[in-house]
């Protein structure tokens, strides 16, 4: 097999090292040139493009989960932290319900004292929240989250069944994600 320079000077900075033939040509080495060949044959660079397409679906539903969600009319942050916070805040939540909290009761929460229950959405409006509007937005976020992290597993899943590399390239990634 014959190289350019290039293209050995690319594959010595891959690592692979190679002999000179009698004409003064490089060359692999039998057992490099079958790792090559096993690297870069249509089903390798076929397996390779499907894993590439799958972490870019990881990454497109890490952002969109990251990106902020709408309920009842805001826009609510949902960062990790930001999913931590609403859910444990709907939890706690949830057992004020349970215990009797009334629609429309802003002061369930003990820990707002005399203030009434606020959350802070996305673009920093202080929303007043009763119990049963955070339990709502609790189930929203869990909702939201779950829809993303479903739909990147059907895409994910159609990567994997794709015959060939036309099959993969009209899977669209970036659209028909959940809002």
């Amino acid at each position: 097999m014959s190289l350019t320079d290039q293209e050995i000077a690319d594959l010595e900075a891959q690592g692979f090292h190679f002999s000179v033939t009698a004409r003064g040509k490089e060359q692999f080495s039998a057992e490099e040139e079958a790792d090559w060949l096993a690297r870069n044959s249509v089903a390798a660079t076929f397996s390779r493009a499907q894993e590439n397409l799958v972490a870019e679906i990881n990454v497109l539903r890490d952002a969109k989960i990251s990106g902020g969600f709408v309920h009842d009319g805001h826009t609510f942050q949902s960062r990790q932290s930001d999913r931590e916070n609403i859910l444990g805040k709907g939890y706690k939540a949830q057992f004020a319900v349970l215990a009797g909290a009334a629609e429309g009761d802003l002061f369930w929460d003990p820990m707002t004292g005399s203030n009434p229950f606020v959350w802070i959405t996305a673009d920093n409006q202080l929303v007043t929240r009763d119990a049963h509007q955070m339990v709502a937005l609790k189930d929203a976020g869990e909702t939201f989250k779950a829809g993303l992290t479903f739909y990147a597993r059907a895409l994910k899943d159609a990567i994997l069944a794709a015959a060939d590399h036309d099959a993969l390239e009209a899977i669209d990634i970036t659209a028909g994600w959940p809002a």
